[in-house]
């Protein structure tokens, strides 16, 4: 599903899902990462799934991790305000990394959509002894005449000069389903990250989900 117009970087908390189908495969930059063939394989074939956090405007928090896979999730926490900071992350191992807000232009490529004031993320992530690093833009791109969250990765390993570019696609995980708890002739709804739009006449009314179930929620 495209990404609703109401989902922009400074509001870009919610479930996400990688479209393979319209991305550029990630095996070759799990395999520049130093990622084993098993590992490399079976994300090949599982569905993908990104939660982020934004306590903030400059504070993102991302978990992904792959359905049904015994891989470890990847973690990425971003302060956008261009300092290096070092952890540890469950597939990676150690690592630093930092981020910022750039201008669209600033970007190598991309046909980045006008919002945000005009920015994009710029993230940058390494390996403590340089072995690979590499940089990624996050922003929203018209694809096939839909909008779509998208990350641009340009990734490069130091010890043998192989450099890989590549574009992630996500599909928002907004859904509609029918709402069991409520009267057959409910009027209709969608689920967006952790929130419930329903449309009741010319009225939109919003509440929350439950953080961890996106439909684990009671009507009051």
């Amino acid at each position: 599903m495209a990404a609703p117009s109401s989902k922009t970087l400074y509001n870009i908390a919610g479930r996400w899902t990688l479209n393979k189908d319209l991305s550029d495969p990630f095996a070759p930059v799990l395999k520049l990462q130093g990622v084993n063939g098993f590992i490399r394989s079976v994300a090949s074939y599982t569905s993908v799934h990104l939660k982020i956090e934004q306590p903030s405007r400059d504070k993102i928090h991302l978990q992904q991790t792959a359905t049904g896979a015994s891989i470890p999730a990847v973690t990425e926490d971003w302060i956008l305000d261009w300092q290096w900071r070092e952890g540890k992350d469950p597939l990676f191992g150690d690592m630093a990394g930092r981020a910022r807000w750039i201008k669209k232009e600033e970007a190598p490529e991309g046909d980045w959509e006008d919002c945000d004031e005009g920015l994009l993320m710029q993230a940058e992530g390494k390996k403590p002894d340089d072995e690979w690093g590499g940089t990624h833009y996050w922003g929203f791109e018209q694809v096939d005449g839909e909008r779509r969250y998208t990350r641009r990765i340009y990734m490069v390993n130091n010890k043998t000069h192989e450099k890989i570019n590549g574009r992630e696609l996500t599909e928002s995980k907004c859904a509609s389903a029918p709402m069991t708890c409520m009267a057959s002739d409910a009027p209709p709804y969608k689920v967006c990250g952790n929130l419930i739009k329903m449309q009741v006449g010319v009225n939109v009314w919003t509440r929350l989900l439950a953080e961890d179930n996106e439909f684990d929620f009671a009507i009051g």
